[in-house]
């Protein structure tokens, strides 16, 4: 197969664990299979609310179809749209959605200005997201409205907010529905877990990327001398390196701390430890040096914030170092197993401290976790990931298949008929596979959605002939609805029904 691996390219550039993934996935697919594999890229601008929307249009608007697949990783690569495409999420717009709270931003879109009222009538009317087109030419002629430039309405286009919030949410719940997508991948439980993240009711496979500094041979190395602490990270807010310089306050056993990496909190970071020679910042290291670092090392300490996988945590298990988390660092504590692999301790400098003096004053029982870490991450590779993304087993299921076939949309259930035959055939997908043909107007396109467990529904347009026959008929038997029996009469003039 021709393969397109799709990431944006952040701007200004950088490279971070989104880049280093694609990458990593693209080369492998090249170099471990018997496919063709390309990174294609384009710009993600998200300073502002319109740089935003004009990067989520650019990928809509993304054709790729000279490829047999297309793999989708980060906001907004999503948005292309391919008959054959599968989502490995990394996360969407983090501010959008589970940090959204951090910003102290409102939940709801005030009321006020007509045009924006227009664009959140458009959302609702259309649950369905049939008409993306449509959508995104309110957008732009909102963008066109002499009023937009206004003081009086500009707090509508704040970034964060609430209106672009509820925007960006309606685009990628309607590009991860779109018809094409076949499979729903993320790279951890923490991502998968995350509420809004997916659609509900479809089958999300967490499958663990392998880190970028992977070790090629992992064999005890008995000349290390397990004597530091070290972490290697980018030096930002969000790895909260500052409450490790605070724990280490209260470290009593005679432990040195290596800090390699570099960022914008370098220079606060070094304020902060100034007065513990104990303490030393390595900047950049070469990939030697940082072996050596690791090598050595008693322990690896690692507590950001809710980060989505951390590749620290798999980097330190591969060198058979135990890892110090914190309950709330999200991806760690996925492999880091409480006094097996490592601890994970409340976020508290003490709480940190106190383990941190427990290793050193237990080394052996630092190289008994190291060897159980290193059995937990070792089978992390390119080969078994891709089996899963490109070639995935279907679950053995022991329930039959059923197929419905409906001349109205089921989803969503709004009204009595809809709304009971969605409930009927909800309870039956407890004991079957269902899956529903649907029939809708001749002006929308067609969809394949996953509406409940076991439930998906195909949703068919009426053909142009078929629309036209069926106000003929309409028409001849005075206005009385003739729907379903225009399906009998009518069979053929929609192709794909059949």
């Amino acid at each position: 197969m021709k393969i397109a691996v799709v990431c944006p390219s952040p701007v200004p550039f950088t490279i971070g664990g989104a880049e280093n993934l694609a990458w990593g996935l693209c080369d492998a697919i090249n170099k471990k299979t018997e496919h063709m594999c390309e990174l294609i890229k384009l710009p993600l601008k998200e300073h502002s609310f319109w740089d935003l929307i004009d990067s989520y249009y650019a990928y809509y608007n993304l054709d790729l179809s000279h490829f047999d697949m297309v793999i989708t990783t980060k906001y907004p690569s999503w948005m292309v749209r391919h008959d054959n495409s599968v989502c490995y999420m990394l996360h969407t717009l983090r501010g959008l959605y589970d940090t959204y709270h951090l910003c102290n931003a409102p939940e709801t879109v005030p009321a006020g200005f007509p045009p924006v009222a227009e664009i959140i009538d458009y959302m609702e009317m259309h649950p369905n997201y049939e008409d993306l087109e449509g959508f995104f030419k309110l957008i732009f002629k909102l963008r066109q409205d002499p009023r937009t430039g206004c003081e009086k309405y500009s707090h509508y286009f704040n970034f964060p907010g609430p209106f672009i919030k509820k925007i960006i949410h309606y685009l990628d719940r309607a590009a991860l529905t779109q018809c094409g997508m076949s499979g729903y991948y993320s790279i951890s439980d923490t991502v998968k877990n995350r509420a809004d993240y997916f659609p509900p009711a479809c089958k999300v496979t967490a499958v663990y990327p392998p880190t970028v500094n992977e070790r090629t041979e992992s064999k005890d190395n008995k000349k290390a001398k397990y004597e530091h602490i070290f972490v290697a990270s980018r030096l930002d807010s969000a790895k909260r390196i500052d409450m490790l310089i605070k724990a280490m306050k209260y470290v009593t056993g005679k432990v040195k701390l290596y800090i390699a990496g570099c960022g914008p909190c370098e220079e606060e970071l070094k304020e902060l430890a100034k007065d513990d020679s104990r303490i030393k910042f390595l900047g950049y290291v070469s990939k030697e040096e940082l072996e050596k670092y690791y090598s050595d090392a008693l322990v690896i300490p690692y507590f950001p914030y809710d980060e989505d996988y951390g590749y620290i945590t798999v980097e330190a298990m591969l060198r058979k170092k135990p890892v110090i988390t914190t309950k709330d660092s999200g991806g760690p504590n996925e492999f880091v197993k409480d006094n097996e692999t490592g601890f994970s301790v409340d976020f508290d400098e003490k709480a940190i401290a106190e383990k941190i003096d427990y290793l050193v004053k237990n080394p052996d029982e630092a190289k008994r976790m190291g060897a159980n870490g290193y059995k937990l991450v070792k089978d992390i590779n390119w080969e078994s990931a891709i089996e899963k993304l490109i070639n995935p087993k279907p679950e053995p299921s022991d329930q039959k298949k059923l197929v419905v076939l409906s001349t109205f949309r089921i989803y969503p259930p709004e009204g009595g008929g809809r709304s009971r035959t969605f409930s009927l055939y909800k309870s039956l997908a407890k004991r079957f596979d269902v899956t529903l043909v649907s029939m809708d107007q001749g002006d929308q396109l067609r969809i394949k959605r996953r509406i409940a467990e076991n439930m998906v529904e195909y949703t068919i347009p009426r053909s142009v002939k078929q629309s036209e026959e069926e106000r003929d008929l309409f028409r001849k038997v005075d206005r009385i609805p003739v729907s379903d029996i225009a399906v009998l009469m009518y069979p053929d003039m929609t192709p794909d029904f059949n």
